[in-house]
């Protein structure tokens, strides 16, 4: 069977994006129709997870440094969020640039200290902040409701609008921001920083030599990752309206990372993948045996990992690799 290459730039490449992003586009806006509002929240929820799973690959995909504190930082924005709704009686939507400000800070405040250590040594500090995480939320109680957790009681989001129920209505919500997000992840990534940060991450001291100055970018990098992760901790105070601390343990920093890992490291699509897989594999694991869903969610990723040890978007692109080929244009010399 011979195979089709397809040129990148070209007019059939742009027609196939395009009408690749439109038939995307299409299921997105149509799929809370059609399906019933428990699938609508779980696919909410898949959305809120993938953007987790973005902030993790923006500081482990695109710069190198191993994190197992991002259940902290997404449990920042959403503690943000429910005491400003829940106490202060804020617009819901006015927090989330508070969520995004307090981590952003807060991951300057990880990041400049972090400058000196890498690997696993990062990763050990990472993993004490995500396990301080819960202690430190149940010590000051008169603010997040301690061990019992801080709830949105009133009722802030309407019933209706616009002919969109509640559960609609956040999806749609959660749609626009994931939307907004990875487009400015994209961008960041292709822009002067992004390509800094990368090259930091494949190699530091030729980096250095071209000008590069990894204080800046990694510390940038920190707090950039973090406030993503803020801002999709917020969107799921909204989707919840509630926090505890045992929503935020370190379970859900490995649930991120092992979204990273199965959907792809360093890629954008990969982190939709890994939302994916992080709310409906142990779902659909818990229907197959409720006492072994741990055990048979080790086993999937087992897998997944054998057979696409570059993650599930890996996979795909090998197998599209073998019917199409999407080739650079050429490079024309004088």
């Amino acid at each position: 069977m011979a195979k089709t290459t397809i040129i990148r730039g070209t007019s059939q490449y742009r027609s196939i994006v395009t009408v690749g992003f439109a038939l995307l586009g299409l299921v997105v806006i149509l799929l809370p129709f059609v399906m019933s509002g428990f699938r609508t929240f779980q696919f909410t929820m898949a959305l809120l997870w993938a953007l987790g799973v973005l902030s993790l690959n923006m500081l482990t995909g695109w710069s190198g440094q191993i994190s197992l504190g991002h259940s902290a930082l997404f449990g920042l924005g959403s503690y943000t969020t429910c005491i400003l709704v829940g106490t202060y009686e804020w617009n819901p939507l006015l927090t989330i640039p508070v969520a995004a400000l307090v981590t952003f800070i807060f991951g300057i405040m990880i990041g400049i200290p972090a400058l000196r250590l890498a690997g696993l040594y990062l990763a050990l500090m990472t993993l004490a902040i995500g396990v301080a995480f819960t202690p430190v939320i149940r010590r000051f109680k008169e603010h997040t409701g301690g061990s019992m957790g801080i709830s949105i009681k009133k009722k802030v989001f309407p019933e209706e609008i616009v002919g969109l129920n509640l559960d609609q209505y956040l999806y749609f919500l959660v749609v626009i921001f994931a939307v907004v997000m990875f487009a400015l992840a994209r961008n960041l990534l292709k822009s002067r920083v992004g390509r800094a940060i990368t090259a930091m991450r494949d190699n530091e001291i030729p980096a250095q030599t071209m000008g590069i100055y990894p204080a800046r970018y990694k510390t940038l990098i920190f707090a950039t990752s973090s406030m993503f992760a803020g801002i999709a901790g917020a969107l799921y105070a909204f989707v919840i309206r509630f926090s505890a601390p045992y929503s935020f343990t370190l379970t859900l920093a490995i649930f991120f990372l092992a979204g990273l890992v199965v959907g792809g490291i360093g890629t954008l699509a990969g982190a939709v993948l890994g939302g994916l897989f992080i709310q409906f594999v142990p779902y659909y694991a818990e229907e197959i045996n409720q006492s072994l869903a741990g055990m048979v969610f080790g086993i999937i990723i087992i897998v997944i990992m054998v057979t696409a040890p570059t993650g599930v978007l890996g996979l795909i692109k090998k197998v599209r690799a073998r019917v199409v080929t999407v080739a650079d244009p050429p490079v024309v010399r004088n």
